[in-house]
């Protein structure tokens, strides 16, 4: 519900977000934005908000002790953290367009760091590699077009920071649930 509450504040239509199963939501627009700094906040309005979310549900946990909000928490911070990666279609490829297109190459890198060092392997993570190749390719290809070459530095440095600080505090409350998660399962 971020990506649309954002794109209704830019004036813009949306659609409700429509839930596709192991993939996540699609929305669809009519129009789209005039700036490529427009498009990453629609792109960092949707991990914010599941941000959000998620620590609401780790508060309720840690007020409660009922386990069933550990494990939304859980969900919601690694997915958002996993949604953040700058690859294909995910959020992070979004967020991440203006500043530098070589964040695409360091999307896939982590992929490949995930499944051979961490050794997560899905159908999944491979789709959405296999897809990021092109979008690594186009990303290249658009690097001098206006739209991105335009966003001023200052803006790409925020773009940059605002990400960072999500994916640091996501990385942190992913390892702490996690660790709570497996200490309650013993």
């Amino acid at each position: 519900m971020g990506h649309v509450v954002e794109i209704r504040r830019q004036g813009m239509q949306a659609t409700a977000p429509i839930f596709i199963p192991l993939l996540g939501a699609a929305i669809f627009q009519r129009e789209h934005p005039t700036s490529a700094v427009n498009q990453a906040k629609i792109g960092i309005a949707g991990p914010i908000a599941g941000t959000i979310g998620a620590t609401v549900a780790f508060m309720f946990y840690t007020s409660t002790q009922n386990p069933i909000f550990l494990l939304a928490a859980l969900i919601g911070f690694g997915l958002n953290l996993l949604n953040l990666l700058p690859v294909w279609q995910l959020d992070g490829a979004w967020i991440l367009a203006p500043v530098s297109p070589w964040f695409q190459v360091v999307g896939l890198v982590l992929i490949g760091v995930l499944a051979v060092v961490f050794h997560v392997v899905s159908i999944l993570l491979i789709i959405v590699a296999i897809l990021g190749i092109n979008s690594a390719r186009a990303a290249f290809r658009n690097a001098h077009n206006p739209y991105y070459t335009s966003v001023p530095t200052n803006a790409r440095l925020a773009l940059f920071a605002a990400w960072l600080a999500l994916v640091l505090y996501l990385g942190v409350m992913t390892l702490q649930t996690e660790s709570l998660f497996i200490s309650l399962a013993r």
